[in-house]
């Protein structure tokens, strides 16, 4: 791990994982998840490309409003890229893609213009160039722009290389939508190797490439089966957005391929939810089309074919389609029936600091030692998606710093399912599962506000647990969703009994029906986890460099608990500062009021945190938490929620007092992709703007 200086640094080296439920027997299939990009898919590759293409050209010049006509993922992503190299930029779309994209794009600071569905999508490229032309804007040009399958040859291409170092080649698989992009050369020994490939910019080039290198591969293309284009078909409108316009690129070479698979809009869909229910790998409906043409694929390929399939972006931005159309909000029902929430606890009693982190010792004496946790360093290809937690980037802050001031940020959204939680989740369950106290097919039940809940429905979909998550009604409607979507139930708690409710009912029910309670607030695994991976992760990137605050809000404790432990040991002149809400400041002694920062700060203080980690505590207002937000985004391009926000501006008061030169790491918790139904979006419509 290194210190980024820039979010776009970030850009690309997505992982590889293998698939463990879902591949036919005799056949490997891996998945390269380019959801792992900042923006969450692969399209930040073409905008980063084309971004640094205009600008290394002198055809785009400083301060030039930049347009493109995109299904959202490009705009989305070139709306990232231009607020972190500050260009304007305006997206124009079809009026029936999905509202979350625009929704992001104008979080970003971009400004989006909508077309008829009619016109198709000609309508939107034909509008941009116009846009283009009346006000001297720059056009990406995404479908005929060479730097698009350029810097696919030299990041993706390399990528796989590094990954599968002399292979079999069997097939090549292509979805279509801007028609290309190139590899460099394929030479790998450990797996037989079949690549399956669905992103905007990648049938030409690799086809060029591959043809002259690998002449025995096959390269097969699929395209949606209700816009089969290619086939010499008509096209009609298909939910596989991203896939296939009404128009064949003028980039695309109808000599590329060997073969046409058609892929139904129900194929994509269900395949989306079974990557996610199955891997928990959580991936939207064009992903899921991929996939499917790789089963398609797999079942005629030979035994002992390696299939690697390229999943473009994440589920999450599928929120308003019909990937999501039979998943409700609503509560669950349970089978057996539940008493009403009885008791609301007041605080809990802190458990003793030496008793959270005992060593390798469990709470209950009687039980047998067990290992720590294994912490699972980035590898070439990953056994599960679960390898991929932690080892979050460290990213320096370039406009947002006060002057002096070195400021950096540990952005925690780059966790598979876009949360610190997403260690919580993993801790708990293997310490669980090597205490013999969580049993094979046992469900396990969890009090959340939404984060730790994904976080436990992606891990015990991987490892094939039942689970059920206990929520406050007020909580974000997007998080219960996604949750439902990765095959959790969710049982909703009345909004007037705050957190302690929902922690009551988790108990209840899992006493009622003999479930596993994770007990995120008092489970010491969660920071023991913190203790043994992010804490390591912050003193690796800062060896041999100034550190002075690190910056951390609280909601159960662990992340608090567990870095500062560590980091008081070996780096002692840090100072951790603590931040929660002005409206529940009960760390400061005062009493809990409703605040907008979810995933921060309960009605009580949790088992879990203890009181001694922290040197200064430092309070925000929602408004602040908000604000901040949003000038993460719209200045340096980091996507991130409200909590995040939250700890942003706690780490700018600091910074108001620290001495000159400081440096100050603050802890970013989530995405703001996970707040589109709460105050963060309130003030963003999903209207076409009037420019």
């Amino acid at each position: 791990m290194t210190i980024h200086d820039s979010i776009l640094d970030l850009v690309g080296n997505t992982p590889i994982v293998k698939i463990n439920r879902l591949a036919p027997e005799g056949v490997n299939i891996f998945v390269k998840l380019e959801a792992q990009n900042p923006l969450q898919s692969v399209k930040d590759r073409l905008a980063l490309g084309v971004i640094e293409d205009a600008e290394r050209r002198g055809v785009l010049k400083p301060g030039q409003t930049i347009v493109e006509a995109t299904s959202g993922n490009t705009g989305i992503a070139l709306a990232m890229v231009c607020a972190a190299k500050g260009y304007p930029f305006v997206a124009v779309m079809i009026e029936t893609f999905s509202i979350e994209r625009r929704k992001i794009m104008k979080f970003l600071g971009a400004k989006v213009v909508l077309t008829p569905k009619e016109l198709k999508g000609t309508g939107m490229v034909a509008k941009a160039k116009e846009l283009a032309e009346q006000n001297g804007w720059f056009e990406t040009k995404q479908f005929a722009n060479p730097a698009n399958p350029e810097y696919h040859r030299q990041t993706t291409g390399p990528e796989i290389v590094s990954a599968f170092v002399g292979q079999k080649l069997d097939y090549i698989v292509s979805g279509w939508g801007t028609g290309k992009l190139v590899f460099s050369k394929l030479q790998c020994s450990k797996y037989s190797l079949t690549i399956i490939l669905i992103i905007g910019g990648t049938l030409t080039g690799v086809s060029a490439f591959v043809r002259t290198a690998r002449p025995g591969v096959k390269i097969v293309v699929a395209e949606p089966s209700k816009a089969p284009l290619l086939a010499g078909g008509s096209f009609t409108g298909h939910a596989i957005q991203g896939w296939a316009p009404d128009f064949i690129p003028e980039v695309l070479n109808r000599e590329a391929y060997d073969e046409l698979l058609p892929v139904t809009d129900e194929d994509a869909i269900a395949t989306s939810k079974l990557l996610a229910q199955k891997e928990g790998i959580f991936v939207g409906i064009s992903s899921g089309a991929t996939f499917s043409a790789a089963l398609a694929v797999a079942k005629k390929a030979p035994k002992g074919s390696h299939i690697l399939v390229i999943l473009p972006d994440t589920a999450e931005r599928y929120l308003s389609t019909p990937l999501f159309a039979d998943v409700t909000a609503e509560s669950d029902e349970i089978k057996k029936a539940l008493t009403p929430t009885a008791v609301v606890p007041t605080r809990q009693t802190q458990l003793p600091f030496a008793k959270l982190f005992n060593g390798n010792k469990n709470q209950n004496q009687n039980q047998v030692e067990v290992p720590p946790p294994v912490f699972h360093p980035r590898l070439p290809i990953h056994e599960s998606v679960l390898t991929l937690i932690g080892n979050t980037p460290v990213v320096k802050i370039n406009h947002l710093a006060p002057e002096g001031i070195n400021l950096f940020v540990k952005i925690e959204s780059f966790n598979p399912l876009s949360s610190v939680k997403d260690r919580l989740a993993l801790g708990v369950i293997e310490d669980a599962e090597r205490r013999g106290v969580l049993k094979p097919g046992q469900t396990v039940v969890e009090a959340t506000s939404g984060n730790t809940g994904i976080a436990l429905a992606f891990v015990c979909a991987a490892k094939g647990y039942p689970f059920v998550a206990v929520m406050a009604e007020s909580f974000s409607i997007e998080r219960r969703k996604i949750m439902k979507f990765l095959g959790a139930k969710v049982v909703l708690t009345p909004k007037e009994e705050k957190a302690s409710g929902m922690v009551v009912k988790a108990a209840e029910l899992a006493k009622e029906h003999g479930w596993f309670e994770t007990k995120q607030f008092s489970n010491p695994a969660n920071p023991d986890f913190h203790k043994q991976t992010t804490g390591p992760e912050i003193l690796k990137d800062f060896v041999g460099k100034k550190l002075d605050y690190i910056v951390m809000g609280w909601g159960t404790g662990g992340t608090l608990s567990g870095v500062s432990s560590v980091v008081k040991l070996a780096r002692p002149e840090v100072k951790i500062v603590a931040s929660e809400p002005t409206r529940a400041p009960l760390l400061a002694g005062g009493e809990f009021t409703g605040h907008a920062i979810q995933g921060w700060a309960p009605n009580f203080i949790p088992e879990t945190l203890d009181r001694k980690s922290y040197d200064d505590l430092i309070a925000v207002t929602d408004e602040e938490a908000i604000a901040n937000s949003k000038l993460l985004a719209k200045k340096e391009g980091i996507f991130v929620g409200i909590s995040s926000g939250a700890t942003f501006a706690a780490g700018l008061k600091i910074a108001e007092k620290a001495k000159p030169g400081s440096s100050i790491l603050i802890i970013l918790p989530d995405t703001a992709e996970r707040y589109l139904s709460t105050p963060l979006f309130v003030d963003i419509t999903a209207d076409g703007d009037v420019l």
